[in-house]
């Protein structure tokens, strides 16, 4: 029965921990750092509660000394993946927000004639619009 509620523990916490990864609800990157290692590390901490649990060591004294440095080092680990985490989706985000705008400046930066026709043709207007300056320019002066 113990296991039981031990596994639901876990099972929610590793929710909470997925769902704080995912979404970084709050705007300090401190306080998600800090949430997902909660999160996580009680999750990953009901785990090896499970397992002691099974295996029917934690009644040992071993046991319950160890826990809590288990848990620190958990928690330390939790804190530093979310980190990466959080910098690898800004990343992401940069990169894909840099590759739009280098597309958008790109599009403002070619005419829509350059667009819609070959190099051949477009060379080929241009020189006539040239000329057609050029001509211009001769019988105004």
């Amino acid at each position: 029965m113990q296991s039981i509620f031990i596994l639901i523990n876990m099972v929610i916490f590793l929710y909470f921990a997925y769902s704080q990864l995912k979404t970084q609800p709050y705007y300090s990157s401190t306080v998600n750092n800090y949430r997902f290692a909660v999160y996580s590390s009680i999750a990953i901490f009901s785990l090896y509660s499970l397992l002691t649990c099974l295996i029917n060591i934690n009644k040992t004294k071993f046991i319950a000394d160890t826990s809590f440095i288990i848990f620190a080092i958990i928690f330390v680990i939790s804190y530093k993946y979310n980190e990466y985490y959080y910098k690898k989706s800004l990343k992401r985000i940069f990169k894909k927000f840099n590759e739009k705008k280098m597309v958008s400046d790109l599009r403002k930066s070619t005419s829509v004639d350059e667009l819609d026709m070959d190099q051949l043709n477009y060379r080929k207007k241009m020189f006539i619009n040239q000329l057609k300056e050029s001509v211009i320019n001769l019988f105004m002066i």
